[in-house]
């Protein structure tokens, strides 16, 4: 009987240090790549969930306004935002049906992370037109002494503060964007604008 010696089987060669580390620093090259383009389209949807956030918010208090049959106020709040505080918030107050005392009809509506309203003059001109003021020390660990911007909708549609002339009809409206950029003087590249209609209170998107 013949005794056959068992084949040898095939060495597999695997992947040496070197290897494994160009396959490592081109992955981290790649991913770095990326971050900035995800970055810009997670701020662009925040941009444009929050011009759809104000726009809402005001066609509510339009709606709240004429089923109530009582003026609603829209208070524009400051809120930390990287440890400044910016206009990132918004809550509707109305008059209490029994008593008559301002008290909010709906819950706190916070903007997306890093984004703000523009504070320049040119961008948000109707905001530096709004009457400020401060929360209570009571109104909760995240309102407590928050100031606040006020304008009003009555239950036939005008915006008050009333605009005076055409100019400052054409003015009511604010400019969201990034943090970054709340008071700056040139506009990013990246904002949306929401127009209020003086006479009705409905709310314009426009996005550039």
């Amino acid at each position: 009987m013949n005794s056959h010696s068992p084949m040898p089987l095939p060495r597999t060669r695997g992947f040496s240090l070197t290897e494994l580390l160009v396959v490592i620093a081109l992955m981290t090259i790649l991913m770095a790549a990326a971050v900035p383009g995800t970055n810009s389209l997670l701020e662009n949807n925040n941009i444009t969930q929050t011009g759809q956030l104000l726009a809402d918010q005001f066609a509510m208090a339009r709606q709240a306004a004429s089923v109530r049959n009582r003026t609603v106020e829209i208070r524009l709040i400051k809120l930390p935002v990287q440890s400044t505080q910016r206009y990132s918030a918004v809550q509707l107050w109305a008059p209490d049906t029994t008593t008559g005392t301002l008290a909010p009809i709906n819950r706190l509506v916070t903007f997306p992370k890093n984004i703000t309203l523009s504070e320049n003059n040119a961008y948000s001109p109707f905001l530096s037109k709004l009457p400020t003021a401060t929360m209570s020390a009571t109104a909760g660990s995240l309102l407590a002494n928050a100031s606040y911007a006020t304008l009003r909708i009555r239950p036939n549609g005008v915006v008050q503060p009333v605009a005076s002339n055409t100019t400052e009809r054409a003015n009511l409206f604010f400019t969201v964007l990034n943090y970054r950029s709340a008071t700056a003087t040139t506009l990013p590249n990246n904002y949306a604008t929401v127009q209020l209609n003086p006479d009705t209170g409905s709310a314009q998107i426009y996005r550039p």
